[in-house]
């Protein structure tokens, strides 16, 4: 089977997954738009704006695929054939976790909008905030995939494809864990509108959290590319890829269910935010901290290997 069919079949199987997260996600935030619009017609302009920029992000995340797609193309060789497919099937899982995330956020942005008109620009800025953190993520697999594409031979196949994979489950983990932890303040925010400051500050710590996870799993992909030269340092840069993605993991999804909670907290109790946020962060560095002790330990080994 020649190296074109093998990146081809994966490609058009990658857009179409791309394509159906995005079109899902719209579709779900243009649904709550609407009944947005039903419930408070005289909101109807300031809900319009937050959907329209809850969609260009969810397009752009798709586009940003197709593009990419067209770029490998180009590069396919006999030799990273198979790279290549995992890649963009990998890429477009990222882009299906990260526009389901997106679109759980639009939609409670959607609720909040007509319930608290007033509170709409705090809706907004909350919404693009956590669309930021998510579509970046996901940005950032596509562009260690196109650096790895002009790295990898016939030697770290195994090893590109085994990261690519990596980088695209840590992704998914810490979208799904930032899209509940946003979804969580746009709810806090009509139900306590007095706290959405301090829904906001709690939010954004709780997403740095999550996203520093992910660029860490992403950084270390980056180490051990260029250490995978044997094919023991290959063989062991899989392993360890993929031990660090189900890490990272584990620990986005239970620090999205913490923010969950200390969402929730703030505007039940808006007067203890601050004890709150504090109590989150506390939980929060003692997560990211075992998940790094992994990193680091991962890297030590990466340098015995031979």
């Amino acid at each position: 089977m020649s190296p074109m069919v093998i990146f081809s079949g994966a490609a058009v199987l990658a857009m179409a997954l791309a394509a159906f997260g995005s079109a899902y996600s719209q579709g779900r935030t243009g649904a709550a738009a609407m009944e947005s619009i039903r419930k408070k017609p005289e909101s109807a302009a300031k809900v319009r704006t937050t959907m329209m920029l809850a969609l260009v992000f969810m397009e752009a995340l798709t586009l940003f695929v197709f593009a990419i797609v067209f770029v490998l193309a180009g590069r396919v060789t006999p030799d990273i054939a198979v790279f290549t497919a995992v890649a963009v099937v990998s890429m477009a899982a990222a882009a299906l976790g990260s526009a389901l995330s997106q679109g759980r956020a639009a939609v409670a942005a959607m609720e909040s909008s007509w319930r608290e008109p007033e509170e709409s620009g705090d809706t907004r800025t909350s919404m693009m905030l956590g669309l930021v953190f998510m579509e970046a993520l996901t940005l950032f697999v596509f562009a260690i995939v196109f650096v790895l594409t002009g790295s990898v031979d016939s030697s770290r196949v195994l090893f590109g494809s085994a990261a690519v994979a990596a980088m695209a489950l840590a992704a998914i983990g810490s979208a799904v864990a930032q899209g509940r932890t946003t979804q969580a303040a746009m709810q806090a925010t009509w139900k306590q509108p007095a706290a959405a400051g301090h829904t906001r500050t709690s939010m954004m710590l709780a997403l740095v959290f999550m996203e520093a996870l992910t660029l860490f799993v992403f950084a270390i992909v980056f180490v051990l590319n260029g250490r995978a030269t044997t094919p023991a340092a290959n063989l062991f840069g899989a392993a360890a890829v993929a031990a660090m993605a189900v890490a990272a993991l584990g620990s986005a999804l239970s620090q999205g269910r913490t923010g969950v909670a200390a969402m929730e907290a703030t505007w039940r109790q808006p007067e203890a935010a601050g004890d709150i946020r504090t109590s989150m962060m506390l939980a929060l560095v003692f997560m990211e901290a075992l998940t790094l002790f992994v990193f680091a330990i991962i890297f030590v080994l990466s340098g015995m290997v031979t």
